[in-house]
Order: C-alpha cells, then sequence, then structure tokens
C-alpha cells in the first residue's frame, strides 16, 4: 500500500513537469501516440504506442530493476525518440530523485546518464533532442545546471554560480537558454557556456514591490526575438500576491510589462490581493495569447482571454472564460484551447465544467478569434492536454474527470481532424490489468 500511494505522489508531480512545446513534432514522418502506464509500483510499467487509426498497439517495457525505484517525472523527446526520467536507487530510504535514465524507443535500451548525487529539480530536452538539461542540487543550499549529450553519452556543467532557478527553458535553435530566479532573468549561451545576458528586477525601479520574485510561464517567441514570463506568486505559494506577464526584448534588451491587472482586484475591505492564474500561449512571432483568473471576493473580477500584440504594444481581450490550456497545429497554425473559469475559488468540478468548453480558432488579421468550421472544430467533448500529430492530421488529448489535467485518466480522445471522428482510447495491459497511472506523453516515429 505504501509503495502503490508513493508512485501516485510522484506521478502527479511528473505528470505536470511533462508538458511539451505545441509544433514539437513537424519534423517527424509517421506518428503513433504513446502514454506511459502503470499498473502497480513492483510490476514496473509500460509505454503504450498507438497507430493513427487506433487499430495496432504496441508495448514497451519500462521494467523496475531490483536497485531502482519507480520511474518520475516522464519525459518525451521533441524527436519522440527518447524517453527521459528522473528515478533512484533502492538503497535510498528517502527516494529523493537523483538519478536519470533515458529509454530509446527504437532499441529498447536504457542508458545511464552521468550526473550528480543531488536532487534532481528539473528536465527539459532541447528542441533538436540533442541535448537534456537538467537542474541538480550540489549541496544543501546550492544548484546548477548540467547538459547531457545523447550523442556523445557525456554531461558538462553549463552553469558554476549555485542559483535555484524557479524556470528553464530552450531557445528555438538550440543555441541559448533563459533561467529565471527570484529576482533575476539570464541567457546562457550553449556552446561556451557563457551567460550573455543577466537582467537584475531589482535594479529597475519601476518593478512595482507589490510584485512577488516568482517566475513561471517561462517561454521565447518562435523568432527567439522574445522571452514572456509571469512574475508574482502562484496561488499555491502565497495566496495574497499579485502577478503580471513581462516580456523581455532579446535584441533591444529591454523589459517590458505587458498586464496590468492588478490595480482593480484588491479585496473588499483592503484585505490583500486576489489570488490569480495565468496561462500564456506564444501564437507566432507578434502574439502571445493569455489567459488570465483573478476571481477572488472582489467586485470587478478578471476572468478572460487576451491577445498582446508585440510590434503595436496592445492588450486586447478576445473570449470571456480564461484559456487554461492550448496548443497549435504544426500545419495549420490553428490553436486549440481549454476555455474555463480557474478552479482557485473553491467551486466543484461539476460547477467549473458546466462554463467551460473545448474551441479551436485562428486569430484574424483583425486580432479576433475566427471560429473553424472544420469536420472535427464542432461539439468537441470537454478535456486538455492537447497534442497533434506531426502533419496536423489528429489531435490528441485527456477527457475532462475530476479535474483537467487529471494524473489517473482513464483513456484519451483521438479526432480525425480529416473526417471528424472521434475515438476513445483506454489504455489496459497485457495481461488484462487497469493501471493506475495514466500518462499522455505524445506522438512518436513508429
Amino acid at each position: 500500500m505504501i509503495k502503490r500511494l508513493f508512485l501516485l505522489w510522484v506521478f502527479k508531480i511528473a505528470f505536470f513537469a511533462s508538458i511539451q512545446p505545441p509544433s514539437w513534432v513537424v519534423s517527424q514522418t509517421t506518428h503513433a501516440f504513446a502514454s506511459y502506464v502503470a499498473s502497480d509500483y513492483s510490476n514496473g510499467s509500460q509505454i503504450v504506442l498507438l497507430a493513427p487509426d487506433l487499430m495496432a498497439i504496441e508495448y514497451v517495457e519500462m521494467p523496475i530493476e531490483p536497485d531502482w525505484n519507480t520511474p518520475a517525472r516522464v519525459l518525451l523527446s521533441p524527436n519522440g525518440e527518447w524517453i527521459a526520467y528522473a528515478t533512484s536507487l533502492e538503497q535510498d530510504a528517502t527516494r529523493t530523485l537523483t538519478r536519470i535514465r533515458i529509454l530509446n524507443l527504437r532499441s529498447n535500451d536504457f542508458i545511464d546518464v552521468p550526473s550528480g548525487n543531488g536532487y534532481l529539480r528539473s528536465l527539459a530536452w532541447s528542441t533538436d533532442s540533442d541535448y537534456l538539461l537538467f537542474e541538480q542540487l550540489r549541496q544543501m543550499n546550492e544548484a546548477d545546471i548540467f547538459l547531457y549529450n545523447v550523442n556523445s553519452n557525456t554531461t558538462s556543467q553549463l552553469t558554476n554560480q549555485g542559483i535555484f532557478w524557479d524556470s528553464l527553458a530552450w531557445s528555438p535553435n538550440n543555441e541559448q537558454i533563459a533561467v529565471a530566479s527570484i529576482g533575476m532573468l539570464q541567457i546562457i549561451d550553449v556552446p561556451s557556456g557563457q551567460i550573455e545576458t543577466t537582467v537584475n528586477f531589482e535594479d529597475l525601479n519601476w518593478l512595482l514591490s507589490w510584485i512577488a520574485w516568482y517566475n513561471t510561464n517561462l517561454q521565447w517567441s518562435p523568432d527567439g526575438r522574445y522571452i514572456s514570463f509571469v512574475k508574482g506568486f502562484a496561488p499555491t505559494y502565497v495566496a495574497d500576491r499579485a502577478s503580471e506577464v513581462f516580456l523581455w526584448d532579446v535584441q533591444e534588451q529591454a523589459l517590458r510589462q505587458v498586464t496590468d491587472f492588478v490595480s482593480p482586484v484588491f479585496r473588499e475591505r483592503g484585505e490583500g490581493i486576489a489570488p490569480v492564474t495565468y496561462t500564456t500561449q506564444w501564437y507566432d512571432e507578434d502574439t502571445l495569447l493569455i489567459g488570465v483568473t483573478y476571481l477572488v471576493e472582489v467586485e470587478v473580477a478578471i476572468t478572460g482571454t487576451y491577445r498582446y500584440e508585440v510590434g503595436e504594444q496592445t492588450l486586447t481581450q478576445i473570449a470571456d472564460l480564461q484559456m487554461d490550456d492550448a496548443a497549435i497545429n504544426p500545419a495549420t497554425n490553428e490553436v486549440v484551447v481549454h476555455l474555463s473559469i480557474s478552479d482557485i475559488t473553491g467551486q466543484s468540478a461539476a460547477e467549473i465544467q458546466a462554463v467551460e468548453n473545448v474551441e479551436t480558432f485562428r486569430v484574424g488579421p483583425e486580432g479576433n478569434l475566427e471560429a473553424q468550421t472544420t469536420a472535427y472544430s464542432n461539439n468537441l467533448p470537454n478535456g486538455c492536454r492537447f497534442f497533434w500529430s506531426n502533419d496536423g492530421s489528429w489531435l490528441a488529448y485527456q477527457p475532462r474527470k475530476f479535474e483537467c489535467p487529471y494524473t489517473g485518466s482513464d483513456g484519451f480522445i483521438f479526432v480525425n481532424t480529416v473526417t471528424g471522428e472521434l475515438r476513445e482510447f483506454a489504455p489496459v495491459l497485457p495481461d488484462g490489468a487497469q493501471p493506475v497511472v495514466v500518462t499522455p506523453l505524445g506522438w512518436v516515429q513508429r
């Protein structure tokens, strides 16, 4: 029972750490959908691979060897060839994630990544899948970033600052990484390991003091010109702290504030600022989509989806509900979104579900949403965690259950974007066992 509970706890972390960029499958020539499933701790787990027509199912064994604990933070490489995960040795009583292993989906061979003995805080594949970036503690209060080269099976240390980073992101050309920490944003050149840019937020007097120093949603624009991020505290950390979206101009070396939502959302009777949730998604090199909800004990609640035009520096509301999840079709630039009011006010899942839906649209020339009238765009079942196939002909996503996303999903919805046909698939292990954990990974080459 203890091992089973631990498995569920580990994979709740793994689920949220395995999100991939929306267009990472463009270079693939064939595709199958990969999911991680496990029935219990002791019997290991499987990678389930589905052909596009869902008629062919392949199982790839991920055995848990006697000396190793269960995988966690399972992460598919952008080219669909490698699966990286964090784990620990059985002898480690605390089960601290200190080791990295990689499964090759072509050969089914495992690779033990050279790494230290400290706790692994994050994993991130480069967009070309040649490097795995990871942050690891080297002693109690210090952490650094390391690079694993898949081709040479070597690890190098990229930073030596001992800084804990809140977020990190690869540039589109794989030559830089952006990292954000308490009060600081850095851009690091990967080939040389040199710090190209350092932005000390404390030195910028125009940043108001009520914005706390937590950074998340770190993303590059598609052309690598801008870096967007949310500065503030997430509701799960400190409820009474404001947050706003910021943009760093790599070329002009300038920081700008994109949103300014905090002023009308002070709670009644002066009891602080309403909690906030944000979702950001670059639509193209000049358009950033922003979903936001400030919605606790305020007369003027803010909830909606906004379009920020970088060149014009304009922020325009384009939907009444918050875009809390989105993915862009790599072939058509169409975006599929889950629109809802974030569940930060204590409503039940049923209450939230009554005002949420899945939609597909494009951003038109005038900046407005253009609803799609394709064979599949109407009446899509409610859900989230979207994955487009490399040619845009298939959309896979998770049906809405108790929450979205939900780590114990019963299965997935598959949409044929050519015919409009919808199919549902519920993974079952080869021995007929029902999985305890089902984690979608994305589309792979087969």
